[in-house]
């Protein structure tokens, strides 16, 4: 016959739990108490970290580089331990400063050693710098030449379903000037505007974007900014029924027959350029050179529309080319 457990065992045996666990945690407890002594103790004495420093160049507005230059120096720093793992993983002011701007405009090459290297480290004063990497940095300054770029939107609307955005966005200025050293700035096509993407828009939306720079100071950028706007109205799909069609460039010869004298037409667009739609002008063709030259008997009717119209389909999608004279396709 099994025993049951007695109220006084039972509270021996929930008493004996207690300490166990107590004792469990208070041998973490103690261990993560221990370990942040040892780290405190640690990160008093002196270490030697490499850290990346952003470079930054000042010239006056006369004043383009023709050479490539880093973008970082590697900076050997000695300081405390707490004070090496803010700058490495928290900071982001440091960086070196070279101000040229002092230079007269003739200046063929400029040559900055290891001492102005140093000078220009900025916000890295509390510590000792053991090493930089390049040591010296030589410069090759050309006479600065001036165009103007136009400007490419890399702005991404999407509209709330139902909507449309009508024709493209729109950029004011869409030229800008730009200068800087004229081989470099032979190749460059365009400024972009930063990225940026836009949801759920279902009115007209304007406002100003950053232009990006990637190649400062090698080539400057005025203005900075510029203004976009978009026009967002309601969608509106329409279907255009006898669209005729017609040959365009010529005259379509006696041995040759177009099957579909008219078709459908299936467009969309903002609900007011839609609107502006007539559809008695609408026309859909086909060129005298494709008819010509065609040799499957089927040729793709093109339908002129305004730049803000979408043309969705043709009813049918294609129109059947036959040579009168053998009654078969071309």
């Amino acid at each position: 016959m099994d025993e049951s457990p007695t109220p006084g065992n039972k509270s021996f045996a929930n008493l004996r739990l207690f300490f166990k666990t107590l004792q469990s945690r208070g041998v973490l407890l103690s261990f993560i108490f221990a370990l942040s002594i040892w780290l405190y103790i640690t990160l008093q004495n002196s270490f030697s970290i490499a850290i990346d420093v952003p470079v930054e160049i000042k010239l006056n507005e006369d004043q383009t580089i023709e050479s490539n230059m880093p973008k970082y120096l590697t900076v050997e720093v000695k300081g405390k331990g707490w004070d090496l793992f803010n700058l490495k993983y928290f900071s982001k002011s440091q960086k070196c400063l070279l101000d040229l701007s002092s230079y007269p405009e003739n200046t063929k090459s400029i040559v900055i050693n290891y001492s102005k290297l140093l000078q220009s480290l900025v916000s890295l004063e509390q510590y000792e710098i053991k090493s930089i990497s390049p040591e010296s940095i030589i410069l090759s300054m050309v006479p600065i030449s001036k165009a103007q770029k136009p400007v490419a939107t890399n702005i991404n609307i999407e509209p709330r379903e139902g909507f449309i955005v009508v024709g493209k966005i729109s950029l004011e200025p869409n030229f800008i000037e730009a200068k800087g050293y004229k081989n470099f700035l032979d190749s460059l096509d365009s400024i972009h505007t930063e990225h940026t993407s836009i949801s759920d828009v279902h009115s007209d939306i304007s406002g100003l974007i950053n232009l990006v720079n990637n190649n400062y100071p090698i080539i400057k950028i005025n203005p900075k900014k510029v203004k976009y706007y978009a026009n967002v109205e309601q969608r509106c799909d329409m279907l255009i029924k006898n669209v005729p069609v017609k040959i365009r460039g010529g005259i379509l010869p006696n041995t040759n027959l177009i099957q579909n004298q008219y078709i459908s037409v299936y467009i969309s667009g903002g609900v007011d350029e839609i609107a502006k739609i007539d559809p008695a002008q609408l026309t859909a063709f086909i060129n005298i050179e494709k008819v010509l030259n065609d040799t499957t008997g089927i040729l793709l009717p093109e339908i002129d529309l305004p730049d803000n119209i979408i043309l969705l389909k043709t009813d049918p999608p294609f129109i059947y080319h036959y040579f009168v004279n053998s009654g078969t396709l071309n």
